[in-house]
């Protein structure tokens, strides 16, 4: 009868029923191990310290800040993500237009309804969202006794926010989230004022600023659908 080491039963994948059939031991397969990968969902804050081309292509040397030395390590430049300008300077037309953005992409998640309204408040300088409007060219109508704004075309839409602002991939089987182009619209919202009171019991009333109020309808869809919204 065939022995098997104990060690070699810890260390190896054994196949009990070769080994019956009088396989040696040394063609016993070893245990596949795993490979160490980086998650692909946190960040870390980083310094570039180096740069290289390696085949072409560029690679940087990286330390993560609040770690050691020892885990500093080349990375394609294509993994490194730069935090926009926009998001540091805090005001302006690109910090807002940068908000919008965001904020769209984000409310682009996968649902599980065909169809889904979406409504996003952002917080900006009333002088801010009429240079956006005029820059961008939006077309007016009146709607419940205020004035909405849509884009003339995609192109329009574009220049005013990027290429892609209007739909999010969201896996590598190309399936889709995106915006109903027809139904998108922006308008200006005037908060509700901020009520309170002195310790004397009087009654102080705050400006609370404006909005921008943006809404649509997203759609979703897979890789098949994707030539066509592209060709939009």
């Amino acid at each position: 009868m065939s022995q098997v080491p104990m060690e070699l039963r810890r260390s190896k994948a054994v196949d009990y029923l070769q080994l019956h059939r009088g396989t040696a031991v040394p063609e016993l397969t070893e245990k596949k191990q795993p490979k160490p990968t980086w998650s692909t969902k946190k960040f870390f804050k980083l310094e570039v310290i180096d740069s290289r081309l390696v085949d072409g292509r560029g690679e940087v040397l990286v330390h993560y800040q609040g770690w050691d030395r020892t885990y500093d390590e080349w990375r394609s430049e294509s993994d490194i993500l730069d935090t926009p300008a926009e998001v540091i300077t805090g005001s302006g037309l690109g910090h807002f237009v940068f908000q919008a953005t965001t904020a769209i992409k984000e409310k682009l998640a996968p649902v599980r309804k065909q169809n889904s309204e979406v409504t996003i408040s952002i917080p900006v300088q009333k002088d801010v969202f009429d240079t956006f409007i005029e820059d961008s060219e939006l077309r007016v109508e009146k709607s419940h006794g205020k004035d909405v704004f849509r884009f003339p075309d995609v192109a329009a839409s574009k220049a005013a926010f990027s290429p892609n602002w209007w739909y999010r991939i969201c896996n590598t089987a190309l399936d889709f989230v995106a915006v109903h182009f027809d139904t998108f619209q922006i308008w200006l919202k005037e908060r509700l004022p901020l009520i309170e009171y002195t310790t004397d019991g009087e009654e102080v009333v705050r400006h609370r600023g404006f909005e921008a109020q943006i809404r649509f309808v997203k759609v979703k869809g897979n890789r098949y659908d994707l030539n066509r919204l592209l060709g939009e």
